[in-house]
């Protein structure tokens, strides 16, 4: 099923992704300047996501480039090279960490002869949560508070 992902104003992001139930994966939907774009707010989203599951104490495990040309590949060859696991309650900085899992897109499942390659490809992140995911808060139409020990990276304490 496909989600609609929503920012803490309330304003829906042209981004679809999915949660996939059975292995606790997201499934971030590549971006393309097509008439009508699609997924245009493909880095705010995934910016957004991390920040959401950084809340809930979630873990990255693997992050796998997810599409057409990339699922004829072999599982390594389309996993970005990050440093598994991510502990995403101790990264103090989520903004960088987009813009790594981004760049580590660019050259994965390549198509041959291509050159540079694009940053903003679908991508199945899985996850480890301590607690249940509740998709209505990852969505952000109903979100929940955060455990008590964790901080609210948007909240403010002045």
């Amino acid at each position: 099923m496909t989600l609609e992902l929503f920012s803490d104003d309330g304003t829906s992001l042209s981004a679809a992704f999915e949660i996939d139930r059975s292995s606790i994966e997201v499934i971030l939907h590549s971006r393309s300047g097509s008439n009508p774009p699609l997924n245009p707010d493909y880095f705010s989203a995934l910016e957004l996501l991390l920040e959401r599951l950084q809340q809930y104490g979630a873990v990255i495990e693997d992050i796998l480039v997810d599409s057409k040309v990339a699922l004829k590949l072999p599982i390594e060859a389309r996993r970005l090279r990050l440093d598994y696991p991510v502990y995403l309650a101790t990264h103090t900085d989520i903004p960088s960490l987009r813009k790594e899992i981004c760049a580590a897109q660019r050259t994965v499942a390549q198509r041959p002869g291509a050159k540079g390659g694009n940053n903003h490809k679908r991508i199945r992140l899985r996850v480890r949560l301590p607690s249940d995911l509740n998709d209505q808060w990852l969505r952000g139409t109903a979100p929940p508070d955060p455990p008590a020990a964790q901080s609210n990276p948007r909240s403010s304490t002045t």
